[in-house]
């Protein structure tokens, strides 16, 4: 009988504030003028996030490293 391996991650995902989540990078206010991040924020305006930031708890903090979604959780932060 073989066992099937433990996901890696919680497949019914996390609502977390942005204060709880650190990104690993950031991102120059000239980066904020890209038609890419411009794009973003419309798309967030309109639709919502679609794809959701990615991120890796860090044991016994209550905090979370931002692995995936730097330019959506700048977005984010910038539409409060």
């Amino acid at each position: 009988m073989s066992t099937l391996p433990k996901p890696s991650f919680d497949p019914r995902g996390l609502v977390l504030p942005l204060e709880k989540i650190l990104p690993v990078r950031q991102i120059k206010e000239s980066e904020k003028e890209l038609v890419a991040f411009r794009t973003i924020l419309a798309s967030l305006r309109t639709v919502g996030l679609l794809e959701p930031l990615v991120v890796h708890q860090q044991k016994g903090t209550g905090m979370y490293t931002l692995l995936d979604g730097n330019v959506r959780y700048y977005a984010l932060k910038d539409l409060g």
